[in-house]
């Protein structure tokens, strides 16, 4: 296996003209190779050495998860998010402020994310790492990330300008989002209620509790999911592991993303691993897929593949061959 630090190939930087920049030349204090750099402490963290903070949490996160079968083969496999690397730009170029406080709140919530699948836990990652990076771009000018848009407004790319990593859109109010009774025809619905798309015009209408009727996976409340498929349809709640639970449920009975609900035990209970034997359906954790009747891990670097969902992490399949990814452009506007 072939480790890499976290000096993944620096994206080059193009201008909303399409011209390219030195990467270097920009970004060589804030993106600079930084796996053999020690870790920032428990304290703030700088700009420069965000990245690899940010890779470390995720990499143990997604161990925790069963995204990826060890740290080293995480480190070894996932590359850098898009949307990252152009934050970072970002900061550089003066369209986001980054705040180092905020940056460790990010990392910490990241890192201590506990596989669950209910809105209010992906929220609570969200809001930990939404003051990160605030953004300076006003109302009416032109944008690539929501963050980069000043106050509540929000990056509208439905009318977009440009093309690829400088497709922009326009910093727009962010709208109001609609309550009980409303007309959710363009606008979401508040947390509480879903979006009724039985008649014109959509209405929002409150979320069911556990036990009552439903017709679709989304009209339950966080937590809770409607059996569908079952007579009568009913919204069940969603077990932690050792749970008892519904194996019928589609998309899942259990709380954590790597928990299945066992068809005999009807108790909640982590997906299998490599080595180790499928499930009636043919799953698996994360990082492994079910090979005549056994779980095993998806490629690395230099193993064989049929397409980018064999190899693991970030990895593309070229050539037949599972690759590291080259970093994507970011754009400079």
């Amino acid at each position: 296996m072939k480790i890499h630090s976290r000096s993944f190939p620096l994206p080059r930087i193009k201008t909303g003209l399409a011209f390219r920049l030195s990467a270097l030349f920009l970004l060589a204090a804030p993106l600079g190779a930084c796996g053999d750099e020690p870790p920032a402490g428990p304290g703030p963290i700088p700009l420069d050495a965000l990245r690899d903070e940010l890779a470390q949490a995720t990499c143990e996160q997604h161990v925790r998860c069963g995204l990826s079968p060890d740290k080293p083969t995480c480190d070894a496999t996932q590359g850098d998010e898009q949307e990252t690397l152009q934050l970072l730009t970002d900061a550089v170029l003066g369209l986001v402020t980054y705040d180092p406080t905020a940056g460790r709140a990010c990392v910490e919530a990241v890192r201590a994310y506990a596989c669950d699948t209910r809105a209010t836990s992906l929220k609570s990652i969200s809001d930990a790492c939404a003051g990160m990076f605030v953004g300076t771009v006003r109302e009416g000018e032109a944008c690539l990330l929501a963050e980069e848009c000043a106050g509540d407004s929000f990056c509208d790319t439905s009318m977009p300008t440009g093309g690829g990593v400088c497709t922009l859109g326009v910093c727009k109010k962010r709208p109001a989002l609609v309550a009980v009774g409303g007309d959710c025809t363009t606008n979401p619905c508040v947390a509480s209620a879903y979006c009724d798309q039985a008649a014109m015009p959509f209405t929002c209408k409150a979320r069911k509790d556990n036990g009552d009727a439903c017709d679709a996976v989304d009209q339950c409340k966080d937590g809770m999911r409607c059996d569908v498929g079952g007579n009568p349809q009913t919204c069940y709640l969603l077990q932690n592991r050792g749970g008892q639970c519904n194996p019928s449920l589609q998309q899942g009975a259990c709380v954590r993303f790597d928990d299945y609900c066992h068809p005999t035990d009807r108790k909640c209970v982590q997906l299998p691993g490599d080595g180790t034997a499928c499930t009636m359906d043919n799953e698996c954790l994360q990082y492994a897929f079910c090979d005549n009747g056994t779980c095993k891990r998806k490629a690395i670097e230099g193993e064989a593949c049929m397409d980018d969902g064999n190899c693991l992490g970030t990895l593309r399949c070229n050539e037949m061959v599972c690759t590291v990814r080259v970093s994507d452009e970011v754009c400079a506007f």
